[in-house]
């Protein structure tokens, strides 16, 4: 669920800009969704499952979150980053199609990133989900 909350927000923006653009859902959108929410979910479980070896190391669950962004965050942000630029060559295609959903697919990566980098580490520190807090040994 905690991974989720950042993809669903993902989601509802990637969602909106296609009724804006007039970009329908259809058997050919379907893999640059299934992409979109690929990246996003690799995204936070890259920084969790840091999260969890910081803190089963026995630092604070703060303390584990910020090492956590500082340490896999620098790989989670250069491959985004690599990720989005090379999709957004393809908005210089001459075919529509493939313009259309290198935008597409570079927002919803972008905005998986941000909300994976920003929002889940907030939800972690303030909500103290069990799944990370179990994870201390005794």
């Amino acid at each position: 669920v905690y991974m989720l909350i950042p993809l669903l927000i993902a989601n509802a923006v990637v969602n909106a800009y296609m009724g804006a653009r007039g970009i329908g859902i259809n058997i050919n959108t379907l893999p640059v969704v299934t992409v979109g929410v690929g990246f996003g979910i690799d995204y936070g479980l890259y920084i969790v499952s840091r999260m969890i070896e910081e803190y089963h190391a026995g630092v604070s669950l703060t303390e584990a979150v910020r090492l956590a962004v500082a340490t896999s965050g620098k790989s989670v942000s250069f491959t985004a980053l690599t990720m989005i630029m090379s999709t957004l060559f393809w908005t210089f295609s001459h075919i529509r199609f493939n313009a259309e959903m290198g935008i597409l697919l570079a927002l919803w990566m972008g905005i998986s990133f941000l909300t994976t980098m920003t929002l889940l580490p907030v939800m972690v520190v303030v909500l103290k989900p069990r799944f990370i807090l179990r994870e201390r040994p005794a």
